[in-house]
């Protein structure tokens, strides 16, 4: 199947034409789809600080998000993606659609560290 972009191409087409099925067809699926850090196959294994994409690989992620997008109009509302992501394309197609810019330099993320106990030893 080559690469972990064809492997990411693969999963997003597949989900979303499996979702736009069920939607359809009224099929009793949760018409909801997560998806975690999708940029991460463009980036190289040790890459480590801010998410900075070349223009080629940036090109092939926002055309995820658009399918996605135009996937998402399709079915006018009744059916959501949640997308959690590093990478923050500056986009008409994507930008809209950022609700939280969890940051650590900001003590902002998904779970608040005050609610991260120590275990004891």
């Amino acid at each position: 199947m080559g690469s972990g972009e064809n492997h990411l191409g693969y999963h997003v087409a597949a989900m979303l034409s499996l979702h736009e099925w069920f939607t359809e067809h009224r099929a009793p699926v949760p018409r909801l789809l997560v998806l975690d850090q999708p940029s991460q196959v463009f980036f190289p294994p040790d890459h480590t600080g801010e998410a900075i994409l070349g223009a080629n690989d940036r090109h092939k992620l926002l055309n995820i998000f658009q399918t996605i997008h135009q996937t998402l109009r399709l079915l006018e509302g009744q059916f959501q993606v949640i997308v959690m992501e590093h990478a923050d394309l500056d986009h008409p197609d994507f930008s809209p659609y950022v609700t939280q810019r969890w940051r650590y330099a900001t003590d902002q993320a998904l779970v608040p560290a005050d609610w991260i106990q120590e275990q004891a030893d």
